[in-house]
């Protein structure tokens, strides 16, 4: 199988996020500036939690590299904006009013893609079609109220959504009704 990226590590300093993002760039009108960028991201796309959760889980997420394409010596940032743009800010976190530790991370896994076009399908088809098939409400629900129980902090919790006591009170719920699998009746013990 011919792959269309190459997985690498990439340094921080030369990854740009990506203004055009289809997630932010209609409600985004500010500047060009990366650190305004970054601050949108953190405050109106909940970046911000991605932040304490990179602290708290003391690492950035390997297993998930930022998808990019290499324009000239700098890689856009076409999938992965809101973890970058949490790492930068980690870079400096006084400067955008962040009560984090500054947490220095000097490269970022990457999948660096060959063909922008096959890129841009290959996000499409993560963020907009069935293909990867999101967890539901009370699939979120049940998750979060399990990992509660076996002793999350609510902190952690919000990797899973940004408001984990709603979902611990839907996931306490359906722990409690126990749903039984239909029993089949065989047609002949119908009409005895």
């Amino acid at each position: 199988m011919n792959k269309n990226y190459v997985a690498k590590e990439v340094k921080l300093d030369d990854l740009v996020l990506d203004k055009e993002n289809p997630r932010f760039s209609e409600l985004y009108n500010g500047s060009s500036k990366e650190s305004d960028i970054v601050e949108y991201l953190l405050f109106t796309e909940a970046a911000e939690e991605l932040t304490k959760a990179i602290v708290d889980a003391d690492e950035f997420y390997y297993d998930r590299p930022l998808w990019v394409f290499k324009v000239d010596e700098k890689y856009i940032v076409k999938d992965g904006n809101r973890r970058c743009a949490a790492v930068k800010a980690l870079q400096t976190p006084s400067k955008y009013n962040l009560d984090l530790p500054r947490y220095e991370i000097d490269k970022i896994p990457v999948l660096e893609y060959h063909n922008l076009s096959e890129l841009e399908k290959r996000i499409r088809l993560e963020h907009t079609s069935n293909l990867f098939k999101k967890w539901g409400r009370i699939a979120k629900a049940i998750e979060v109220y399990r990992l509660f129980k076996s002793g999350s902090s609510l902190e952690s919790l919000t990797e899973i959504d940004s408001k984990p006591k709603e979902f611990i009170k839907i996931g306490s719920f359906y722990s409690r009704v126990q749903i039984k699998p239909i029993q089949y009746i065989k047609t002949n013990q119908l009409f005895r």
